[in-house]
């Protein structure tokens, strides 16, 4: 699968998962975190979703947009 760059704060869980490194459970732990507490503000706010570390939201920021809604 090829990776692109995505808008955490308006992608689907099947939009995710094209980003390299975000499964099935990372994407749908993402948006079960959106949904629960609103957009994110700073990509920094990824670490605070289940399953993703520090190194790994540093690795995604190459694939991560964030547009505030």
């Amino acid at each position: 699968m090829q990776s692109r760059v995505v808008n955490v704060n308006t992608a689907n869980v099947f939009e995710l998962m094209t980003v390299r490194g975000l499964n099935q459970e990372l994407a749908a732990n993402v948006i079960h975190y959106r949904e629960k507490k609103g957009p994110f503000h700073k990509i920094e706010d990824l670490i605070k979703v289940s399953g993703i570390s520090f190194e790994f939201s540093n690795f995604t920021l190459l694939y991560i947009i964030l547009i505030k809604i």
